[in-house]
């Protein structure tokens, strides 16, 4: 991860672990030490077999009140869609095959 283009890392919590299954869509959750939650969920794409829409969120709501109040003085949640659609896209490009479609979508949630 990155920060104003300084890497550092975090102790990250796995808090859902589930694949995709027939009629529901996989899910990774985690948790950063201050509370937040980032999650993808990954959706089978009927139309398209072997291709997937991801969504990744970020839920800031059972962060801790003081690290959420500095976050968004520093406006860290303004650029959080920006980071998302980031990785999004790198995601993408692990597992694109040249099709050109682009499925990975950001939502998020301050």
């Amino acid at each position: 991860m990155k920060v104003f283009g300084v890497p550092y890392r975090l102790p990250l919590r796995v808090s859902a672990a589930e694949p995709p299954m027939e009629g529901r869509p996989g899910i990774l959750e985690w948790v950063q030490p201050t509370g937040h939650r980032w999650r993808w969920v990954v959706e089978p794409v009927a139309e398209e077999p072997g291709r997937s829409l991801v969504t990744e969120t970020y839920d800031a709501r059972s962060q801790n009140r003081a690290v959420r109040r500095a976050l968004a003085l520093t406006r860290v949640y303004s650029r959080n869609g920006r980071g998302i659609a980031a990785s999004l896209s790198r995601l993408q490009e692990l597992f694109d095959h040249g099709s050109g479609k682009r499925l990975a979508q950001p939502a998020d949630r301050p």
